[in-house]
This record gives structure tokens, sequence and C-alpha cells, in this order.
């Protein structure tokens, strides 16, 4: 069964600058088009430093005994900050060539971070899939009998909270989610 909401009730919130935004459509993210465009330009801008960090990568010979900071950096996909802590806690050993010349231990540093072969991305949320089977539905009579509502009340209550219901011959099935809240005037019922 397909539940209608219309795009008027629906609020998002934009990615960018946070704001609450009515939709357009379903799959709109970006409350303006200035949005939109610092999104884009955010995008290029990292793709742009990946490539640069695989140009990087690609330079480093697997024999080198030592490399410098902007190497491991790129290699191990750490944070120069937490570079330089390690080297001052000497954690890590290193060579200082001069002025700007700073070479730090490759196998020092690779026992402590192992190598990054790709970036860290986060996964896209996966979209909410409900399963209408008889196991994983109630039945009215269940309804009433676990909440202690009468069976007219509970229809009109499920009903009115838009909960994912298939009619099996002359059986409602009702969704069973795993945290669903109903409000039945003073009462609160948790599944």
């Amino acid at each position: 069964m397909t539940i209608k909401i219309p795009m008027d009730k629906i609020q998002k919130e934009c990615t960018i600058c946070g704001k609450q935004f009515v939709p357009k459509t379903v799959n709109s993210v970006y409350c303006s088009k200035n949005c939109s465009e610092a999104a884009y330009r955010k995008k290029k801008a990292l793709e742009k430093k990946e490539a640069e960090r695989k140009a990087v990568v690609e330079k480093i010979s697997a024999d080198r005994l030592y490399i410098s900071v902007s190497e491991a950096i790129a290699l191990f996909g750490i944070a120069k900050s937490t570079l330089y802590r390690l080297i001052r806690q000497r954690r890590i050993s290193t060579i200082n060539l001069g002025t700007r010349l700073v070479r730090i231990d490759r196998a020092a540093i690779e026992e402590m971070f192992p190598i990054r072969q790709t970036p860290v991305v986060k996964d896209k949320p996966k979209a909410k899939l409900y399963s209408l089977e008889p196991e994983d539905c109630y039945t009215i009579g269940e309804i009433s009998q676990k909440f202690g509502i009468p069976i007219a009340r509970s229809i009109s209550i499920f009903a009115s909270f838009l909960f994912l219901y298939v009619k099996l011959g002359t059986m409602s099935m009702f969704q069973k989610l795993k945290s669903t809240i109903c409000i039945l005037g003073n009462n609160s019922i948790a599944t």
C-alpha cells in the first residue's frame, strides 16, 4: 500500500546551511541554488584534493626507508598535527636534514598506521524496507490484547498514525515497528 503525503507537509534540513525547507521534489537536498552551488564546489574541491593525494602517493617508491611529512600525510591519511605530535613525543623516529626537511622512518609509522588504500567515505543511509509478511505484523486482535485497547479504538489509532498495513483476506495486518510510540489519551504505549 502506498501512503501519499502532501509535499507541503514534509520539512527537510539543508545539508549545507542547516535551515529547514519545503522540498520541491522528493530528492531535494538543498534549500536554494546557492547551497546547491556551494555543495558542488565542495565536492569538486574534495575530488581535486583526492587526486593530489593519489599523485603524491604514486610518486613514493616502495623501497624508500624515510619519507617526508607531506608524503606520510598522503600515504597514511593522518593529520599534520597528529604526525608532529608523535614526532615531539618521540614515538616516531625521524631525521632532520635541515630546515623543512624532516624525514620520517617509514617502518615505524607503518607499524602505527595501516596504509590507506581508499579514502574514508560515508555510506548513504539505506532506505527503510518494510516487511508486510504475516510474521512481521500484528493482527487487530493481537494489538488489542497486547496494549489492552478495545478493537475499534486500536483500528482508529493505528490508521490515524499511518502505520503500514496489509489486508489478507478479511484480516488487517499492521506493521511491527521496533520503536513505535502511540499516544492513547493519557497512556503512552511503546512497542
